[in-house]
């Protein structure tokens, strides 16, 4: 909705508005709108804004961009990009892949498709241990862990801890679900504690963890308990 009153629809160059969705389909001869749905990324080459058409400078969540058509956008101006997103939008699994390799390209520093030792203990935090022990868990003993592999582990460690809180399936944690989850945990939080780990989990301070802030943001902890718990 344009302001509460009218639906707007874009097309060659052209802004027509509509008092109903109904009169947008109209206007659009039926074929379904989606709006874009920004999210925060690492780009990993030179890409320029949609909005200002000037460089994207940074080197780690520099960025916005659309979850379904990729349009990229500075994060000071993403909320200004015109919503004439032209892209599919993804399946809720789609999604979750997609968060899952955001995460993946985040810890693999270098780029190679894989998450070396190195990767493990300098980027991610791990003691050399830890990291010595999650390749044995989780990458059957090789000097490093493949996309593959990281997919698998997210969706066997991550994913399920995830929906303990994720109660509508959206791939969305807000501050109730979150709040709830620890509820049913048993868990007692104050809510000092409980904002201080939802401000920490949500990175681009959007009002929701997305799964792949809670991957990048309890890695550590919640990939060495379960392999604990296995062991």
């Amino acid at each position: 909705p344009g302001g509460g009153t009218y639906w707007y629809y874009f097309a060659d160059d052209s802004e027509q508005r509509a008092e109903t969705f109904e009169g947008l389909c109209e206007l659009a001869g039926h074929v379904p709108l989606a709006c874009h749905h920004f999210v925060r990324v690492t780009l990993r080459k030179p890409t320029t804004c949609s909005y200002c058409n000037n460089f994207i400078f940074g080197l780690r969540r520099q960025a916005h961009q659309c979850a379904i058509c990729r349009t990229p956008a500075h994060t000071k101006c993403y909320m200004n990009v015109p919503a004439r997103c032209t892209g599919v939008r993804m399946s809720r699994d789609d999604e979750r892949d997609a968060m899952i390799r955001r995460v993946f390209d985040q810890f693999d520093t270098n780029g190679n498709g894989a998450l070396s030792f190195d990767e493990l203990t300098t980027g991610v935090g791990m003691s050399d241990a830890e990291a010595t022990e999650f390749l044995a868990r989780y990458a059957s003993g090789a000097a490093h862990m493949t996309y593959a592999e990281f997919h698998r582990m997210a969706l066997d460690v991550f994913v399920a801890s995830f929906h303990q809180f994720d109660r509508n399936g959206d791939n969305h944690i807000t501050i109730g679900e979150m709040k709830s989850g620890f509820r049913d945990l048993g868990m007692h939080v104050t809510t000092t504690d409980l904002l201080t780990t939802f401000d920490a989990l949500d990175v681009d301070d959007d009002g929701v963890v997305t799964l792949d802030e809670y991957i990048a943001g309890c890695f550590v902890s919640v990939a060495l308990r379960d392999n604990k718990e296995r062991s």
